[in-house]
């Protein structure tokens, strides 16, 4: 039993956010979602979440989020982090302008508010980021998106052999193709590396999937897993490795 655990679902407005926080509070969790959207808010009022509106690369909102998540004693165990931006062109075509908005987004706000969130995470607890397939087989059409969740997963390595002392586990999921709302800034597609491929599993990644990938890396039972990546994507990179992608 998770028995009331008290996470921070970062970049939790948005729609995978969202189905992560679903899955938690539905395993008896007490979930807060930090970010810009607000277009889940009925969906928020219905699984009993707590949200807090604003932008993790603003530092004014941090300061806000930390000091709203200290109205509550105890602490948090978990943080989750969900931030996500897509820009589709090459390296060599990626502007000034779309480096600054996907470096933002998948590496500048997860650290900023992993720092911020730090002194509040209880001891055993675990930190969770939300990267991309991408981040082990790159894809040349999403140059600037491959490069970001690679140096996030980078990250995710220090920060956890500086906070191990306190036995707080990071670790990072990677999600394959996921289907989401038009204007999501979500997971992208294999497209460019196999226009019609279908994962060995037979079907698309799923927000759920990724939610009970997270729901793991939360729990006892990861409890000596940290400075690692799941890859939840039915197979694909593995297919794409051996050229055995069913068509």
């Amino acid at each position: 039993m998770n028995g009331g655990r008290r996470v921070l679902v970062a970049g939790g407005t948005s729609q995978l956010g969202a189905a992560i926080a679903g899955r938690l509070v539905g395993k008896g969790d007490h979930v807060t979602l930090f970010g810009r959207n607000s277009r889940n808010s009925s969906f928020v009022n219905e699984i009993g979440a707590t949200v807090i509106e604003g932008d993790a690369a603003v530092a004014t909102d941090r300061a806000r989020l930390v000091e709203q998540l200290n109205v509550h004693p105890g602490g948090l165990h978990g943080l989750v982090v969900v931030f996500s931006a897509v820009y589709t062109a090459r390296l060599s075509e990626t502007t000034d302008e779309a480096w600054d908005a996907v470096l933002e987004a998948n590496i500048l706000a997860p650290i900023l508010v992993a720092q911020v969130c730090l002194p509040l995470i209880n001891n055993g607890g675990s930190i969770v980021f939300i990267g991309s397939g991408t981040s082990q087989w790159p894809e040349m059409e999403l140059g600037a998106f491959s490069v970001a969740k690679r140096m996030l997963e980078r990250m995710a390595q220090v920060l956890a052999m500086e906070v191990a002392l306190r036995d707080i586990r990071v670790n990072v999921v990677n999600p394959g193709e996921i289907d989401l709302v038009v204007g999501e800034a979500s997971l992208p597609p294999l497209r460019t590396l196999a226009p019609t491929a279908v994962p060995p599993l037979g079907r698309q990644t799923e927000p759920e999937d990724v939610a009970a990938a997270v729901e793991f890396f939360l729990s006892e039972g990861a409890s000596f897993c940290t400075g690692t990546s799941l890859t939840v994507d039915g197979g694909t990179r593995a297919a794409l490795r051996s050229h055995r992608v069913r068509q």
